[in-house]
């Protein structure tokens, strides 16, 4: 073996391993959401084709992390972690300028390669405005209210299989403090690495081939980091959702055979139907109606769609939001 192959094997058993050195970061982060405490209904908004799912195939979507339509749920943790590495980076020369830029591109064009990361969002608050205009057709849409408890234990069936499994609540940390910390200590524990990387390229003892190879995989392991403590946060902008997150995530070499598609504007997201059928009793306690919608048809609409599912219509809870609001489309 080369005297640069040695380097660089050595190098890459030092990425490798440093996982184990950030890990309990993350782990610190997730028990901190868990003790956030769950809520003992959570809610789910949606249009009236996720109802139709919901109801009729007892389907919940668990969707791609990175091609979600709210830009929060990442960017806000990501940049964190790029301002954090720009800092203990910047003015230290070329190399390092270099590779601040490569790992700015790796986060907008190869966050995916980092694996899959499903989610499926809920909020502990079944009628907050914001939600119904985003995410229930502008107030004309549904917020169907589940049994955490029941819903949770069902879903963690899921990784007794080729998922990783977790539900938590988000924390929206005002002061930042948790968070912008958790960065800190990651990128305390990375710099050795990336020094001792970079170092081989400076002295000419790696090809510019060999670097890229590496470049990569300390791009990826950065990325991957900074989403698995990004999971848990969330810009405190949004803390009147109170959202609950369901969450699936696995290797990328792992076959795709059990994902679908579906387009979402001039995107492809990928989604896991996580089927709740089996769920017994019946996990549903509410389906609320949004305030722009008219209720009656709502009814209607519920009524068919329980028909079309075989579940008991008459055993569910239906109200209607009392919110004074009307749609956009329809003013």
């Amino acid at each position: 073996m080369s005297g640069s192959n040695l380097l660089i094997d050595q190098a890459t058993k030092a990425i490798d391993e440093v996982g184990e050195k950030w890990s309990p970061i993350a782990i610190s982060a997730a028990k901190e959401a868990v003790d956030l405490g769950t809520p003992d209904i959570i809610y789910h908004y949606t249009n009236y084709e996720g109802l139709r799912g919901i109801l009729e195939k007892q389907d919940l979507w668990v969707s791609n992390i990175f091609r979600m339509n709210d830009p929060s749920e990442l960017t806000y943790g990501l940049q964190t972690l790029y301002e954090t590495l720009e800092t203990e980076i910047k003015g230290n020369g070329t190399a390092w300028d270099r590779f601040l830029s490569d790992f700015r591109n790796t986060l907008r064009d190869r966050i995916e390669d980092i694996g899959v990361h499903l989610i499926c969002c809920f909020s502990g608050n079944g009628d907050e405005l914001g939600q119904w205009r985003a995410y229930a057709d502008d107030g004309r849409g549904y917020c169907v209210g589940f049994d955490s408890s029941a819903l949770k234990n069902h879903f963690n069936l899921l990784g007794q299989g080729s998922w990783s499994v977790s539900t938590f609540r988000i924390d929206y940390d005002k002061s930042r403090t948790r968070r912008n910390s958790r960065f800190k200590q990651f990128v305390d524990i990375m710099m050795p690495v990336i020094k001792s990387a970079i170092s081989l390229l400076e002295s000419n003892q790696i090809s510019i081939t060999q670097w890229r190879q590496l470049e990569s995989k300390l791009h990826i392991e950065l990325a991957l980091a900074g989403v698995m403590i990004s999971y848990f946060h969330k810009h405190h902008g949004y803390e009147s959702e109170d959202e609950y997150r369901f969450l699936l995530v696995r290797s990328r070499a792992h076959p795709f055979t059990d994902l679908e598609a579906r387009i979402r504007r001039d995107r492809v997201v990928d989604y896991f139907k996580f089927n709740w059928k089996a769920c017994i009793p019946c996990p549903i306690k509410i389906v609320r109606v949004g305030p722009a919608a008219n209720f009656k048809k709502a009814k209607s609409f519920i009524r068919d769609c329980c028909r079309l599912g075989s579940l008991d219509y008459d055993k569910l809870n239906i109200d209607q939001s009392d919110i004074p609001y009307t749609s956009l489309s329809d003013r």
